[in-house]
């Protein structure tokens, strides 16, 4: 009798303050000297759901890389080149910079079991630009500094996979310097231009045309062939990477707002269509 007139039942309020402020909770049992929080324990479990959610978005990328390889059509295939950065940009969002690239390199990993490892430095491409447009948009830098990152990024890659890695394996193949396989494809490419100059169908000819301008930028092109390839990769970077940063923010504006909160309940918007 004595014990139920003694024990004292528990505020209501402390039930909600548990609940919905585990913080202040905890501050409270800290305070007073109670039991410690296992901070250990909370820790491991934000990495354990950071894993998890990278290897769901890693997925998604995987397998649009793999609908890429073994799906050639020319335009669904840049449709879905367009769409690869946006889950590594989310994940940057989420959980910050070097997530994004320990995942990314995971894919690699992933993908060249699939497919070999020349087709799977695809991922690094799209893991990489998606983790420098995420920075850029959790820094709150300007949009062109992503635009002109995304340029460098896959203008890059294209100028090492489109001449400098044939480069390579001439030089390797054919046991010749690389200053003379650059001649030797200059006098090709001239070969093959007076050959289209000359061409005529009865009273058709390509020269009676008005080709002077588009001449000349041959012949430039040619004689300042670095500085061409350097114009023309710029300027490929700089479409795709727009085309990039386009479709990534169009597809982040349809989803829900929810999905980008990042660990510490802070809100890491994209970039607004104003800026494009």
């Amino acid at each position: 009798m004595i014990d139920q007139l003694t024990e004292q039942p528990e505020p209501a309020g402390s039930s909600l303050t548990a609940t919905f402020a585990p913080g202040v909770d905890a501050s409270v049992q800290r305070a007073s000297g109670d039991s410690p929080v296992d901070e250990t324990n909370g820790a491991l479990s934000g990495s354990i759901a950071a894993l998890v959610e990278a290897a769901l978005l890693l997925d998604i990328v995987v397998v649009l890389c793999l609908i890429r390889t073994f799906i050639p059509i020319p335009g669904f295939q840049g449709v879905i080149r367009l769409i690869c950065p946006t889950p590594i940009v989310l994940l940057g969002l989420r959980r910050g910079f070097r997530t994004s690239l320990v995942a990314t390199v995971g894919g690699y990993v992933v993908l060249s079991a699939l497919v070999g490892p020349l087709f799977g430095t695809q991922i690094l491409v799209y893991g990489l630009l998606g983790s420098v447009y995420a920075a850029a948009a959790r820094l709150r830098l300007p949009y062109l500094v992503a635009l002109l990152f995304g340029a460098i990024i896959y203008g890059g890659y294209i100028a090492f996979v489109t001449a400098g890695v044939p480069l390579i394996l001439g030089i390797i193949n054919l046991h010749i310097s690389a200053g003379s396989l650059v001649g030797l494809i200059q006098t090709q490419l001239k070969s093959v231009a007076h050959a289209v100059v000359a061409f005529h169908l009865g009273p058709f000819a390509v020269r009676s045309l008005p080709l002077s301008g588009p001449r000349a930028l041959f012949h430039w092109s040619l004689n300042h062939w670095i500085a061409s390839l350097l114009l023309l990769v710029a300027f490929y970077g700089l479409i795709n990477s727009w085309a990039f940063l386009f479709a990534t923010r169009e597809i982040l504006a349809r989803t829900d707002r929810d999905l980008r909160v990042d660990a510490h309940g802070e809100r890491r918007d994209f970039y607004p269509p104003t800026q494009f």
